[in-house]
């Protein structure tokens, strides 16, 4: 387990190269280098003054039936602001130290059919599995480092492989 509670297929400690430092942990993910459109903009709706981050640096990173998401950096917090398809919209930050092979968290209300899975992953994955409690697992596909879906049940853990081998955390559910 390394310091940002994703599992390896590794065994042993994790190397030192697991931790690297902020700013090499924000080079992962092309998205933040991007130059800026209006589209980049947070929402108002997502309430962009209540981050504790320069929301400057926010990029949408993916747009999708299931709604959209923005990801917003700097040395000391990663943010993901996701606006689901039916409005509203959450966000979640952790630190940009612990977030080298990304994060993610659903919104919504399994019990009423379907929640929300978004989420950022580095750059170089082009997909990633949502493993849901009692059914079949669902591929989404990634987007400038963002991924977002609609799933049906309670999805439990995101995944994904890369060179490095294979990273999952499990999903919290937010509903900010």
């Amino acid at each position: 387990m390394s310091a940002n509670g994703d599992s390896t297929s590794r065994s042993g400690p994790p190397a030192a190269a697991d931790f690297p430092s902020a700013p090499g942990n924000l080079a992962r993910f092309s998205a933040l280098k991007s130059a800026r459109t209006s589209a980049d903009a947070l929402p108002d709706a997502l309430h962009p003054e209540s981050l504790e981050v320069d929301t400057s640096t926010s990029r949408k990173i993916t747009s999708r039936p299931a709604g959209s998401a923005w990801i917003t950096a700097d040395d000391k917090l990663t943010c993901l602001s996701v606006q689901p398809s039916g409005g509203g919209g959450t966000a979640s930050c952790h630190s940009t130290y612990s977030v080298p092979h990304g994060f993610g968290y659903t919104t919504g209300d399994a019990s009423e059919g379907a929640v929300t899975v978004a989420g950022v992953v580095p750059d170089a994955v082009d997909q990633v599995v949502v493993h849901i409690k009692g059914a079949a697992d669902q591929k989404v596909p990634v987007s400038r480092n963002g991924y977002i879906a609609e799933v049906k049940g309670s999805p439990t853990s995101v995944s994904y492989t890369d060179a490095s081998g294979e990273h999952s955390w499990p999903l919290a559910a937010f509903n900010g």
